[in-house]
Order: C-alpha cells, then structure tokens, then sequence
C-alpha cells in the first residue's frame, strides 16, 4: 500500500505536482486521474497541453470508474437507474396504500413526490445506512415527530429492498459495493491513481478509496486546506531551518473534527472530515507508513516538502521543490495567503490587484464588468481568454447578453438544465395533446421543428403526383422511384408550418373534429391554398394525432415506450439530433448540433432503462407522463467547451479554472454568500442531528454548510494568477435591498485602506458630468451606451431650452455640442442600429413645424374666433348651464382637464368629438375584459381553485399546480355561452375580420394568465371578492360629501368650503375583497399603474384614493378596517412576480402578515415597511388625511372648471395636436423631489 497525500492551500500548485508525477510514471505504469464530471474536460486539456495527448492516461469520476471495472470483471450491469426506480416506489405506494403512512399519501396525491422519497433513500444508501441501522435508531429514539418521520421512511426503505430482491435488481449504490468486493479479482499493480479536485468525499467513495490502496501500485489523494492544521509544528520553521525534535502528524478523527470548534467552524471544515476519514482508512488497514505532501507559501514562493510518516511520526522530511507561485501581484499573494488564516494580520499598502465594485443593480453590476474587460483588453492588450467571471446566483445568467453588447464572447461553463430543449418539449406536448384543444396543441408540437412536416409533406406531394392518391403505400412510392426519374418538385409550393398555422386559422380550426368539417376542404375563390393541399395537410395531422393516440391509450410501460417510439420514428427524430456534419457556418451550429446529440442520446438511455426494468407494469396514462417528465427534467446537458477565445463565467462553486489572469467575482452579496440553501428533503436539521447521535451520519446540515460557504469564497479568490475585481449589488432581481457579503468584510480587514468604487459615470447619467462624456469618448465600449447618453443629452436639453436664463445657456451650448457629437458616433455605427434615431428625428423635425406660424393660419383664425365668442362671463354661465349633465364629474373626465384644459374645453364646452371607428380599441378590449372578470362562473372558479389548492399544497408549490388547471377551456366556455352585451358586441367586432382572431387569442391568453395570478392572490391571502363592477354615485356640496344607499344617507364634512355648484362624482369600482371586517380595492389596468406621488403633491387626483373615499362610504367603515387600494396590472410578456399589486397600503394592517409576494411593498427584516417604499404605506390616520387632500384636488380643480380656467400656453400648437388626434398629456415640470420628501410634505398639508 502505497499513499501519498497531498495536502496545500487552494492555487499553489497541487495539480502541477500531479502532472510532473504523471511524467515520471507513465511510461511503466497505468494512470488513472479521478475528478469530477465538471473538471473532467479541464484535466484532459492539461495533459493534451502537457503530453500531447492522453495514451496510457485515463480521466475519470468514480462512477465511470466503477462501469470500467464492471466491464473488466464480466459483471452483469443490472444496475436499477433512477428514472427506473422512481415506477418502484409507485408500485410500494400502491401496495402501501392503507397504511398510516404519511409519505405514502403524499405520493398518491402527487406522484412527483417520488423525488423526494427517492432522494432520502439514495441518502440513506449512499451513506451506508442499512435498514438494521435505521430500526435500531427508530426503537431508540424518543422524540415523537422524528419517530414518525424515520417509521414512514423505514417502511418504505423496507419494501424497496424486498423489490430489488425479488427482481434480482441493484441500485448504483448497491452497485458500488459488488465492484468494491469484486476488485479483489483485478489486478492493479501497476496502476497509480490520482484523486484531484474533490473537496469531500460519500461513504462509498472512501470504500473506493481503500480498496484502490489495498490493490494498486500508489495512490495520491489531493486536498485543499493547511499542512499546519495537522501537525504540531508550524512547516514554515521547518523551511527557516529551525531545529524541531518529535515531529508529529495528528491522527484527526470525525470525532475532533465535529466536536472541536477549533476543526468544525474551520473553514477548511470539509477537508477535516477527508483527512478524518482517510486517517480511518490507514488505521484500519494497518498502513504503517506513508508519504504527507505538503505545498507551502513562504515569502514569495512555494516549498513542495515530503514527509515520510510512520504510525502518527514524521521520521524525516525533503524539500523535494521550490517554484514561484501563480500570483504575480504581492498583495494578491498576501490575500490569498492571510484569508483562511484563524487570526489575520493586515496590510495597509495596497496596490490595484483589487477593486471592488458596488452598484445600484444587477444590470449595471453586469455592464460595469463588461466595461472592465474592454478596458483591460485596451490597456493591456489582453485576449477574452485571459478572463474568468465567478458568480454564485443563477440571476445573473439571465443578463449574459448584455456582453454581446460589449463584443464579448461567454462560454457559460455549467450543466444546463434540459427542460428548454426543443425534444423535452416535443415529449411535453406529445403528452399534453388535447382533442379539445387541437390547433394549439398540434401547434405546439410542430413548431418545435423535430416533426420533419416539410419532407412528409414532399412524401405526400410526390405520390399525389405520380399515383393521384396521397394514402398509397410507402413501398409504392419506394419502388417508383427505384424504376423511374423522381418528378422535379420545383414548381410546388411547400408547405411549411406557418402555412399550417395559417389553414387553421382560415378553417376556423379549433378542436380535431373541425379537421373534418366540409369547411375544411371546401376550396375558395380567393382561398390561398388548393384543395389537395388541404388534403395533405390533413392527412399529416391526422397521422400525427392518431399515433398520439395510441400513446395516449398504452396501458404498459413497453406500449408506452414502443408507441412513442413510433411517433418519434415517423418524425425521424435520430436524423434531425443525432447527426454528424462535415462543414458548420458557425461554432453556434456545431454547439447546438453537440447538445442535440447528448440530450438525444440521454433520453433515449432513459426509455431504454425505463422498458429494460419497469416495461410489464401496467400504470395509468397520468402517472406515466409525470414520472416520465421527472426524470426526463434531471437530464442535464453541457455546452461544447471554449474552443475559441471566449471568457469563461462559471460557477464558483465548481469552477476549477487555469490559466486565467484576472477574475471578476460577481454577485458578492449576503443572501449569495454565505448562502442558507432551502433543504427538499423531509429530514431536517433536528432530524439529522438526532441521527449524528446514533453515529448515522447523511448530509450535512444547514449550519454546517453555512460554515462551508466560506470556503466557496476563498477558492474563489485563488482562481488567477493577476487581478481580480470584485462586485456586489444594492438591489436583488426580485427587487429587495441588499448589501456586501460578510466575506467583504474579511477582505477589508486584511487590507484596510480598500475603497469601495461605484460604477462608471458613463452608465449612470449625471448632467454635472458633461465635460466627463465630452473628454472621455474613447471609453464609450459599446452603441448601447452612445444611445443611452445621447438619449439623456436630449431629454437634459428639452427641458432646460425652455428656461431662457443664463445660468443654463453654457450647460445648453454644451448639451448641443454632445447631442451632435454623439449622433455622428452613432451614425458612424452599425448601419442596423441607425433605425434607432428615426423616431428621434421625426420628433426633432415636427417640432420645427409647429413652431412655424405659417403652417397653422387656419387653426389661428379659428382660435381667434373662439376666444371672441368667450370673452363675456355672462355667456359662460349660460353654455355651461345649456350642457346635459356637466355637473356630472369622473376620474377620467377630471384627469382629462389636468392632462390638457385646453383639450378639455373643445371636448366638454365645444363638444368637440374625437373621430369613432367602429373597431377594436382599448375601450372596447377592457370592457370585455372585465365583463369576463365579473362573470359569476369565472369568480367562483376563482375561489374554488384559490381554497382547494391552499388545502392542499404548500405555498412554492401554488404556481406549478395552478399551471395544472385547464383555465383556457373554462374561459372559452364562458365567452361562447355568454349574454353579456360586452362580451358579445367584442364577439361581433372579432368575427368582423379574421385576422382578429389573433387578437382574440393573445386576449384568452392575458385572461387566463390573470386567472392564474387571481387564484395565486387568494390562496395566499385569503382575501375573498366582495364585489365586482361596484358602481357608486357620491353628491358633493359646498361642505360636504354623501352618498345615498336606499333611505340610509351617510355623509362626510369637506376640510374646507368650496366655490362651486352641487355635483355629482360617478365611478366603478373594478373589484371589492375581503377578509374578516378588512376590505381592499383592485382596479384592473392593462399596463404599470402606480401611485403617483409628485403627481398627487402637485394637486392632481388619485383614482385609487377616490375608491377608498368611495368605499368608506358605500360600507359605512373607517379607515382602520381598509387594507388598500392597488392597480393590477395583467399583460403578456412579463414573470408572474411583475403582476403584484401596485399602489396604496394601509401599513396597519399590512404589517399583520407576509404579502410580499404579492403586493409592491417591501418589509425589512426588523418588520417595518421598507424605507424605498414608504411612500406607499400610511397607517390609518395618514390615509385618512390623504383621502382628504385627494378631495381638496378634486374639488380645487373643478373650481377652475367653473372659472372657466382652460388656457395654456402655446394653444396654437395644441389646436393642431388636437385636429390630428394627437392624445398626448401636456409636459409637466414638477419639481424633483423625493419620494421620501415629498411623503412628508404631503402629511403637512391642509
């Protein structure tokens, strides 16, 4: 038995020593290098680098590692897969069924349960937890709750192993200890093993571990952490030659490193528990001696030293080599050095190795590392190649384009999840098709472009014109074209599948039987496609459906399996992902053409594995798909590796990068790191410490990996040999305040005089920084920075060029001088990105145009009249008074007089209409939506979901079981079978025109997805509707407000007299909720509403403030029982968590419980609302002044309605706006103020 371990902090050189080892022994030896998958490719490109190639050197993880020997010793591969497994446990939930098994009910409610199950299963056996072991922890333990938890998973754990049994059957688990015992029977003598790259180590690995030392010529085990931790002397007096008698190496064991601080709140906490369990393994096996490595820091190098060690004594030791380490930077030495250190000692000099980055946001966070590596790239004359970007939140894969920008090639290094591929999503609506549904669901099976429809289609085509019959035998076909010349297809049309799309749409093609109306075939005189056409169309799409449907009715697994098979074969699955080109146009190409190939390959492993040892059972068609989709969703696929010069973004938790000069750590926040990551298995912490004390050792717990996270920190800052840029964010994706990890702080301590930078003035716009973007245009890197500014110069010269005084006339002459400068950078771009200035100039140009006087004469002469006919007050009065219902007043009508008064007075005194067109319209569109809204079916259905899905699932699983509901067909259902007027006049004006079914379709898509988003509402919030389209009419005096409910009259004293006649205020309140004696207000709105502060401050009205006053009244209630008043906002395109509700919250009651996912209104961790949203939230007594200061704008402004208030200034040119239904508001130059000023000067007011 021959072991070397070698043990030295992360970047000194470990695997440098491997491969100068690998030289030495190569040529009379078999060398095997075990590391994990991830780093799989980064040793093999070493040894190419190093060797030239890999003869005679093998790479490998356990697992393959474990298939290899299998193949050598003739053992049969019985090995029971995952996706195999999870149909056993079905079968022992089945047999289990009247058991009290609470796991067992979770399976039979939900089948994707199975995962879990399976995953603490797997746990128990890869940790060599037997079922003995297990009882006799069960019989032992006292406490209730985890009794019950262990008894639900022995039963189980029990009837599993009796399946294995009786199918004669093992797991991977069971597989590794058979090859474990066989390797007895191999011969590894002239074998050496490399083990690199693993920081821990499962109970099945270290069984690996100890046979290899038993069997093979020498194996090396590489690890990450500090020789010093384990000897009783400090190795770097060793190098200064002190004179140190009875060195000792410590034997640790699992015991000291759990129940000593000094080793379990380590950072290196991980690697005591190898070096414990390796130390078992030489006690056990009576290894007397063997070689400890040790790579050490000294001063500016690193001393790789051997120590021959026998029982716990080092007899000798040799510096065997000394090397310059990777850091070329001291300060960078000094970090990496100091930062795992117990007691740090600090540096006050620094250098520019380090910067720290802090931005307002994950995008600019994103831009500022794109601008760096531009920057370094310019500078140094570095390659894309030289770089590595860490990042630990998945967050930040979705801003990766923004590098395209910047001209900066990402090779994300990382297995990708499969559920996008086109195949997954092939198989998803293969098993989702729904008769009632057929164009949507034959739809979405075709546009994933692995049906092979145009060449079916050509199949078709060619027998039509050769045998005048599409249904002909293929073998016909087959034999005609073996005798004669293939008719030349030239000339046809191909049908593709946005002609399907377009056939039936034209067809009125909803469910399968519309395919065989006389409609469908009935050809048109100005119909586009010809009757055979239709014919083949139809034919494909039958065969399509029938084949499903032969799936669809399998009762076996192997029919299952054979009938999709089938299907997949008729499409020619394998020709479109399982091919081989000579020539690709781009890398893109060959990457795509590579993840086809492996997630074809898997996926056809996992029917494979599912028919081999489930394919007799008979299952329901449900359970099969969703077992099917579980394990077909844990398929996971890696992009080909860099094979041009591409900057490498990883990771940090896996990233095992070389070679690279500088890395950027991005996302360096405390809610990344340390990271609490949320645990799916049914065990918890308790649970595994109760377990920890019958010496059952699983996973570790959650305190334990908080320790760990540490760690993850620190190699990430020995990944480069040069610089490394650091960044965090103030704000997270989901909107919530954040600051710096605590790690920051350990680095700061270090280096005390670090600063902190804030991002470029480039990406945050400041008009005190003209002279900045004046002198600094060769740091513009990219067109999207050029528009940004430019676009600001624009918007900082409109509103300054009205102001003639003469403190701004320098920042204008400036402000013109950048708009012209920058025009031209960009009009000396890319020529595509020009198109991006029209609308720009448009503006610029029809500006020029109304200022000149002689284009408007007509509208002048008319203005001229007008004003005439107003001038007497008399005759103010008596138009006013000769109008119907002026005195009848709305939100909409009073925002139109603040949005332009001059607009108001031609549409309300002139009665001057804006033109109608007899079409769809915003108007029309939200009257239908909401009539569906108020539908009685739709509201129940509402509330029917939101109470059983609250029974029975957690509130993370909501969404996925709401996803589940056939809302669609309930929607379609009711719109077809309504007599609302609104509903069926929008019915009318879409059969009008047949491309308005498009529109119709996007309309049933938003109202399903507000469906989702009102039933998601509910069961978290328990709030219930009150009422729908509520309609109110509130009388308004000169002191006083009232509504009238029957005879009951209630009234509400004004906060001052105001000069105007009694009026009316009419409106509809979109939806009323309840819960208890609370009650809140929705208005719906098809884009971002919210409550406008500096708008409400400067006295315009708040809708939502006139339904609270409203409300208050209509229920007789007090502020304290109103909850809010919110807009919701539902159109398409947008993440489900951007429809939360926006507006106003009675911050009394909203601090009562967590409704942070659905309101816009954050809370911080001390429980009180967050300071960036506190304009939104007033407790009872603020709201109550608000609605009072909303009534005084209400009232205020129509006081100018009555005073004939309607001027503006430049009436000419609003005129003109206004005869070419131009609809804009006029610009308000409110003072900039913030919110959290202004919050306060509005409680001040009346």
């Amino acid at each position: 038995m021959n072991l070397e371990f070698l043990v030295s902090p992360s970047g000194l050189g470990k695997t440098s020593y491997i491969l100068d080892d690998i030289e030495k022994n190569k040529k009379n030896n078999k060398i095997i290098v075990l590391t994990p998958e991830q780093n799989g490719y980064n040793f093999e490109k070493l040894l190419c680098d190093r060797f030239k190639g890999t003869f005679n050197i093998d790479v490998m993880n356990f697992n393959s590692m474990a298939k290899n020997f299998a193949k050598k010793l003739n053992i049969d591969n019985k090995i029971l897969e995952e996706e195999a497994r999870l149909f056993y446990y079905l079968d022992i939930a089945e047999r289990l069924k009247n058991s009290n098994n609470f796991l067992i009910s979770r399976i039979l409610q939900d089948v994707n349960f199975i995962s879990v199950v399976d995953n603490i299963i797997s746990e128990f056996k890869e940790y060599n937890i037997s079922l003995e072991m297990l009882e006799n922890h069960y019989n032992n333990s006292l406490d209730a709750n985890h009794k019950e938890k262990i008894f639900a998973i022995l039963e189980i754990y029990r009837e599993y192993l009796l399946f294995l049994d009786r199918d004669k059957k093992y797991d991977k688990f069971d597989f590794f200890k058979i090859i474990t015992f066989y390797m007895d029977y191999l011969d590894l003598s002239d074998y050496i093993f490399y083990i690199d790259a693993y920081y821990n180590f499962s109970s099945m690995h270290y069984a690996f571990i100890e046979k290899l030392l038993q069997k093979s010529k020498k194996v090396t085990i590489s690890l990450i952490s500090d020789i010093d931790r384990y000897t009783n002397f400090k190795v770097e007096h060793l190098i200064e030659e002190y004179n140190i008698e009875n060195l000792e190496y410590n034997l640790l064991t699992l015991e000291d490193v759990n129940n000593n601080f000094k080793y379990s709140l380590d950072i290196f906490r991980k690697s005591h528990e190898v070096v414990a369990y390796i130390n078992d393994i030489i006690k056990r096996n009576k290894i007397l001696s063997f070689n400890l490595l040790a790579i050490h820091q000294y001063k500016e190098n690193n001393y790789t030293i051997k120590f021959n060690v026998e029982n716990n004594k080092i007899l000798d030791f040799n510096i065997i080599n000394v090397h310059a380490n990777r850091y070329k930077n001291n300060s960078l030495n000094y970090l990496v050095a100091e930062y795992p250190k117990v007691s740090k000692s600090y540096k006050f000099e620094t250098d520019e190795f380090l910067k720290i980055y802090e931005a307002e946001n994950i995008e600019l966070e994103v831009k500022q590392v794109a601008r760096n590596i531009c920057n370094l790239k310019k500078e140094n004359n570095m390659n894309d190649r030289d770089f590595v970007i860490l990042y630990r939140d998945d967050s930040y894969e979705d801003f990766i384009n923004i590098f395209n920008d910047y001209g900066i090639k990402i090779h994300l290094d990382k297995d990708l999840d499969v559920a996008n591929h086109r195949l997954i999503k092939l198989i998803f609506n293969i098993f989702n098709y729904r008769d009632e549904d057929f164009t949507t669901s034959i739809l979405n099976i075709l546009k994933t472009q692995l049906t092979n429809f145009e060449n079916i289609y050509k199949e078709l085509l060619l027998k039509y014109i050769i045998f005048n019959d599409i249904k002909v035998p293929d073998k016909d076909l087959k034999e005609y074209i073996k005798n004669n010349d293939i008719p030349s297809l030239e000339n046809c049309r191909i049908i593709n599948i946005l002609d399907v799309e377009n056939i039936l749409k034209m067809k009125l093609v909803k469910k399968y039987d519309d395919l065989h109306s006389e409609y469908y075939l009935l050809e048109s005189k100005n119909s586009k496609y010809k009757t055979f056409e239709l014919e083949i169309v139809k034919e494909i799409l039958e065969t399509i459906v029938v084949k499903i449907k032969k799936v669809i009715l399998s009762k076996k697994v192997k029919n299952y399996i054979s009938n999709l098979d089938e299907l997949l074969n008729y499409f020619d699955i394998k020709m479109l992902l399982n091919r081989y080109l000579e020539h690709y146009d781009s890398v893109d190409d060959l990457q795509q053409e590579s993840i086809d190939r492996q997630v074809y390959t898997k996926f056809l492993n996992i029917l494979e594995s599912i028919n081999k040892n489930v394919g007799s059972k008979t299952i329901d068609y449900n359970d099969f798909k969703e077992l099917l989709f579980l394990a077909i969703n844990k398929i996971k696929y890696r992009n080909i590796p860099e094979i041009l010069n591409s900057v490498i973004m990883a990771k940090m938790d896996l990233a095992k990068v070389e070679n690279k000069k500088i890395a950027f750590i991005i996302g360096f926040n405390k809610d990344i790191l340390p990271k609490t990551k949320a645990s799916e298995s049914i065990l918890d912490d308790s649970d595994k410490d109760k377990l920890f004390n019958s010496r059952l050792i699983i996973s570790p717990t959650n305190k334990s990996m908080i320790i760990d996270e540490e760690f993850v920190s620190y190699i990430s800052l020995s990944r480069v040999s040069d610089k490394i840029f650091i960044s965090y964010t103030k704000l997270s994706n989901d909107f919530k305040e954040t600051s710096s990890s605590i790690y920051l702080n350990t680095i700061k301590n270090i280096f005390p005089s670090l600063k902190i930078n804030k991002v470029d003035d480039i990406l945050r716009y400041k008009i005190k920084n003209l002279d900045y973007y004046t002198n600094n245009l060769d740091k513009i890197y990219s067109y999207k920075e050029a528009n940004y500014l430019f676009m600001k110069f624009i918007q900082s010269y409109k509103s300054l060029i009205s102001t003639n005084s003469k403190e701004n006339s320098q920042i204008i002459k400036k402000l013109m001088f950048l708009i012209n400068t920058y025009n031209k950078i960009l009009n000396n771009n890319l020529l595509s990105n020009k198109v991006d200035n029209v609308g720009l100039n448009i503006e610029l140009t029809d500006e020029l145009f109304y200022k000149d006087i002689n284009n408007n004469i007509f509208y002048n002469n008319e203005l001229l009249d007008i004003n005439k006919f107003f001038i007497s007050d008399e005759l103010r009065e008596t138009f006013i008074k000769s109008k119907d219902n002026f005195n009848e007043y709305s939100s909409s009508k009073i925002s139109e007089y603040v949005n332009n008064p001059y607009k108001f007075f031609f549409r309300r005194i002139l009665g001057v209409s804006d033109v109608e067109n007899y079409d769809i319209n915003f108007l029309n569109t939200g009257s239908f939506f909401h009539a569906i809204m108020d539908n009685k079916v739709v509201k129940n259905y509402i509330l029917e979901k939101s109470e059983l899905i609250s029974s029975l699932y957690e509130e993370d699983e909501y969404s996925i079981e709401i996803s589940k509901l056939n809302i669609r067909e309930m929607l379609i259902n009711e719109i077809n079978n309504s007599n609302n007027k609104s509903i069926r006049d929008y019915l009318i004006l879409i059969s009008s025109l047949k491309t308005n079914n498009y529109i119709m379709e996007k309309i049933i898509t938003r109202l399903t997805l507000a469906i989702e988003i009102e039933i998601n509402y509910m069961a978290i919030s328990k709030f219930k509707f009150y009422d729908t389209e509520k309609k109110f009419k509130l009388e308004f005096s000169k002191d006083s407000v009232i509504y009238k409910q029957g005879k009951e009259v209630i009234e509400k004293t004004l906060p001052r007299q105001y000069n105007i006649p009694n009026i009316v205020f009419k409106g509809t309140i979109d939806r009323i909720d309840f819960k208890g004696d609370n009650y809140l207000i929705i208005d719906y709105k098809s884009s971002k509403n919210d409550f406008d502060l500096n708008k409400f401050y400067n006295g315009e009205i708040s809708q939502i403030l006139c339904y609270i006053l409203a409300l208050q009244l209509i229920l007789n209630k007090k502020t304290e029982n109103i909850f809010g008043a919110f807009y919701r906002e539902i159109y398409n395109g947008k993440e489900k968590k951007e429809y939360r509700l926006r507006g106003l919250v009675n911050k009394d009651l909203f601090l009562q419980e967590d409704y942070s996912n659905l309101i816009f209104t954050r809370v911080t961790k001390s429980g009180d609302i967050n300071a960036a949203d506190a304009h939104k939230a007033y407790n009872s007594n603020e709201m109550e002044k608000l609605i009072a200061i909303n009534i005084d704008n209400l009232l205020s402004i129509v006081e100018k309605i009555y005073n004939f208030d309607f001027q503006i200034d430049d009436e000419l040119r609003n005129l003109y706006n206004f005869a070419n239904e131009d609809s804009k508001p006029l610009e308000k130059n409110y003072e900039n103020i913030s919110k959290k000023d202004l919050r306060k000067l509005i409680l001040k007011k009346l």
